[in-house]
């Protein structure tokens, strides 16, 4: 008998310090309502580099959801999918 698995995933995006936006946006990924990756900073740059915008850190989210839904593992992100999803540090 081959069962499925139902994973459940959610994206929650929020600004690192609600007293100062310079610092800028982190998310949250749940699966089944559990704490799976939580990330503060723009991946696979050195430093703390912040996500300008809530946009931002949903359209990076929203990829490593896709990556972790499609069983491409471990889910990292490089400079070069940064740069296609228009994600900058400067």
């Amino acid at each position: 008998m081959n069962q499925q698995i139902l994973r459940q995933f959610h994206l929650n995006i929020y600004m690192n310090d609600s007293s100062n936006e310079s610092l800028g946006f982190g998310y949250n990924i749940l699966l089944n309502n559990t704490p799976y990756i939580h990330q503060s900073a723009i991946p696979a740059v050195g430093g703390n580099h912040f996500f300008r915008t809530e946009e931002q850190a949903k359209t990076v989210a929203s990829f490593v959801s896709y990556k972790i839904q499609n069983n491409i593992m471990p889910p990292t992100i490089t400079q070069h999918e940064l740069d296609s999803l228009g994600i900058s540090i400067k």
